[in-house]
């Protein structure tokens, strides 16, 4: 690969992983804000 697509998809996985920890972070928020598991009894 070349030096410019090495770059791009080092910033796209870099991108990725951000935003799937922001998603994750506000998604567990929601959950505890929400009453907790208790609310939604699962398989987990």
């Amino acid at each position: 690969m070349s030096e410019l697509t090495e770059t791009v998809v080092c910033a796209l996985g870099l991108s990725v992983g951000l935003v799937g920890i922001v998603v994750g972070t506000i998604f567990i928020i929601q959950g505890l804000r929400s009453g907790g598991p208790s609310r939604h009894p699962g398989p987990l």
